[in-house]
């Protein structure tokens, strides 16, 4: 078994991690959750917090290992999935440096950005705890530290996003010009299509598979994205 073959594994495995790390946080119904806080948010005052209800009451529900864990998760699974992104360098590196540097730097970047959000939900989670089990006077003070921590994430959320259209457009580029180890037929496969294949995918499946893949749809992209890599550079 060879290194690239290795590399490519084990951002399978990482990506699985990353996956079930999304459905700690983000399927509520799935598992174990301890007594239902009340949520305690002030929509009037936070107006950008209306959107954000339904994913404060999943995290608020959460128990504190759930949440510990499904933001740990992330963070130990990024050092596997750059090793399958070092593997899908290999096979772009025949077509250059300029086509083969570019998406796998945003794809690293996108990587290391996705772990510091898993992170970022545990501490939103023990924010909302506290505001639900603090007394009315300590609440604001709370709410204060939630606005924060919610303009954080979005903010990496934004950037995460751009790297990846932005790296999956130039991966895509760069196995279309036909100097790559890979098929054109991965042009097609990048983060962005197979997300959206999987979006759609999903609106077909059984109930219970959405209800048990919550909130995980980007990193099973992820998972097919070095699942085909990993197949289709080796041939």
């Amino acid at each position: 078994m060879n290194a690239t073959l290795i590399a490519g594994l084990a951002g399978i495995i990482g990506s699985l991690i990353y996956a079930v790390g999304d459905v700690f946080l983000l399927a509520g119904h799935v598992g174990p959750s301890q007594d239902s806080r009340p949520l305690r948010i002030d929509t009037e005052r936070f107006p950008e917090f209306k959107r954000r209800v339904p994913l404060f009451e999943t995290l608020a529900k959460l128990s504190s290992r759930r949440l510990a864990w499904g933001g740990l998760l992330g963070v130990f699974a990024a050092p596997l999935n750059l090793a399958g992104i070092w593997q899908v360098a290999e096979a772009l590196k025949p077509a250059g440096l300029w086509s083969a540097l570019p998406p796998v730097l945003l794809f690293a970047y996108a990587t290391v950005i996705g772990s510091f959000i898993h992170g970022s939900f545990t501490h939103i989670g023990e924010t909302l705890h506290a505001i639900a089990d603090a007394p009315e006077a300590g609440r604001a003070t709370l709410m204060q530290t939630l606005a924060r921590q919610h303009r954080v994430v979005v903010t990496a959320y934004s950037v995460l996003f751009i790297c990846s259209i932005i790296g999956s457009f130039w991966f895509a580029s760069a196995v279309i010009s036909g100097k790559t180890a890979y098929p054109l037929v991965m042009a097609a496969i990048n983060p962005v299509t197979a997300t959206l294949a999987w979006l759609l995918v999903k609106k077909v499946l059984p109930d219970f598979v959405g209800r048990y893949t919550e909130g995980a749809g980007f990193n099973i992209a992820q998972m097919v994205f070095f699942a085909a890599s990993t197949i289709l550079a080796s041939r």
